[in-house]
């Protein structure tokens, strides 16, 4: 059962990583992500559905266009990968049991919210800027993953609305304080909402604090490999957002471990 399970994400994972291209192109480009065919970016020719299949059709077209032979991005198979493999870790590494209704809608929201992610992280690599609306989707389906969480939790409720305040006030309290200090110049109202996000899913103060620790590590050793590399290396801008949805991934699947271990290990709490 669990290999089946397994084998069933990866293959909805890949398929929702190449979604997430689609939203990622059509929402730059301005055009309907519901409605319409894909077309080749190079010779315009409609897809067709064997042209589509996630990995496989990058593989067996060896990288390239059926129809003009242009060379195809390796980001395609590599994002259709990547959301794969997020979508089987968050099954195996999820920190509650999917034991009823309300779990297994905190769930399905979560991998929603990757999908979303995906195509934020691309969109921010490529052209620094994060969408308001796929930024305002993603906090609708906090705000709702929210409402379940509430009616798994088996604590106080007023503890918990509390929890998601505080939790809120950090992940994007930092960045509107960045934002207001430096006028923008430092943090773009993106990352406030980012900031939000991540609150709302993580519901803890202190996992939002560590997502924003992870953003910031993940950032120092991106740039301790590319700055000293880079021409004009401190005109050089770094979209934060790419990290900061790392830091999320990470605090929401192993946060609460990793928590723990710091206080047993080194603080001996």
């Amino acid at each position: 059962m669990e290999v089946l399970i397994t084998v069933y994400l990866f293959l909805v994972g890949a398929a929702c990583g190449s979604f997430a291209l689609v939203l990622v192109d059509r929402i730059k480009s301005e055009r309907d992500w519901v409605k319409g065919r894909s077309a080749c970016e190079v010779c315009g020719h409609t897809l067709q559905p064997i042209d589509l299949v996630p990995l496989l059709s990058w593989l067996l077209q060896r990288g390239r266009c059926r129809y003009c032979k242009a060379k195809l991005s390796i980001a395609y198979p590599l994002t259709e990968l990547l959301t794969a493999t997020l979508f089987i870790l968050s099954y195996v590494l999820l920190p509650y049991e999917l034991n009823s209704v309300a779990s297994a809608a905190q769930f399905l929201l979560w991998l929603v919210l990757l999908v979303i992610m995906t195509a934020l992280f691309v969109y921010d690599l490529r052209w620094k800027l994060l969408p308001v609306n796929l930024m305002n989707a993603a906090i609708v389906l906090g705000s709702v993953h929210v409402v379940f969480r509430a009616i798994a939790y088996d604590g106080s409720l007023v503890r918990y609305g509390l929890s998601i305040c505080a939790s809120v006030l950090v992940g994007a309290g930092v960045f509107w304080a960045l934002h207001f200090v430096s006028r923008g110049k430092w943090i773009g109202d993106g990352d406030i909402r980012l900031g939000v996000i991540i609150g709302l899913f993580l519901a803890d103060p202190v996992l939002s604090w560590a997502a924003i620790f992870m953003a910031s590590l993940y950032g120092i050793v991106y740039a301790l490999f590319t700055v000293p590399f880079k021409k004009d290396s401190l005109k050089l801008q770094i979209p934060f957002g790419p990290f900061l949805i790392l830091g999320l991934v990470t605090s929401y699947l192993v946060g609460s471990r990793m928590v723990e271990w710091y206080l047993d290990t080194l603080l001996f709490v």
